[in-house]
């Protein structure tokens, strides 16, 4: 590979001969299908506890920010699925299975391409990117 693209740095690794070098960050917003985009408009973000939420897993960099944001708030959210790849994230959540997070610097696309609507921002919560070479 010539490059990697991720969302946090490569790990300190004196083996390892590798850069991670940032390529900046982007907010998140929260995407849904028509199906439940006016349900989780309505009060937001407090609506987000009566939608199903589809989530990045665990091991995404994103997915501790959005854990903390929710807890703040605190919202328990009914999580519908988790996924490793937002792309997979975005497919779901375009059919209709929940409401889901995304940087607002792919939001037209997202808008455009799956047809869903932003329903409102993770306020304080960024996504990352790094090229790591």
């Amino acid at each position: 590979f010539d490059v990697v693209l991720a969302d946090r740095p490569a790990p300190a690794n004196p083996n390892l001969r590798v850069y991670s070098h940032s390529l900046g960050q982007s907010p998140i917003a929260w995407y849904a299908h028509p199906r439940w985009a006016a349900q989780a408009a309505r009060d937001f973000p407090a609506s987000l506890a009566d939608v199903p939420l589809l989530l990045p897993t665990a091991h995404a960099a994103l997915r501790p920010r959005l854990d903390r944001w929710l807890a703040d708030l605190g919202l328990r959210p009914r999580i519908a699925g988790e996924f490793e790849d937002s792309a997979l994230l975005a497919t779901f959540g375009s059919e209709g299975l929940g409401v889901f997070p995304a940087a607002t610097t792919v939001g037209d696309a997202l808008t455009g391409r799956y047809g869903v609507e932003n329903v409102g921002s993770a306020d304080g919560v960024v996504e990352q990117f790094y090229a790591i070479g």
